[in-house]
């Protein structure tokens, strides 16, 4: 199964929705031999989704997460380079 999270760059998520989305997350780990979560990475929906997954992959081992950059401006480029340079050295 693949899934893809994406939502608000700013959003205040109540403990019941956050509860709400785990729940949801987990629910999808046991009906499913394996699982691909895509995140965008940015923002406080993805962020909240990126840390519930972290913290089942040690119960739940049937998922990966995969981070897709969702704008391509000049920060990430400038990371990306500084990442390539540090990785060829």
């Amino acid at each position: 199964m693949t899934v893809g999270f994406f939502g608000h760059s700013k959003i205040d998520l109540t403990n019941e929705e956050h509860n709400k989305l785990e729940n949801i997350i987990i629910r999808i780990l046991k009906n499913n031999a394996r699982v691909r979560f895509f995140l965008g990475g940015y923002g406080v929906f993805d962020y909240a989704c990126a840390n519930i997954l972290k913290n089942l992959k040690g119960k739940y081992g049937n998922f990966e997460t995969i981070f897709i950059t969702p704008y391509i401006n000049e920060t990430y480029l400038k990371n990306k380079f500084l990442n390539f340079i540090k990785s060829h050295n």
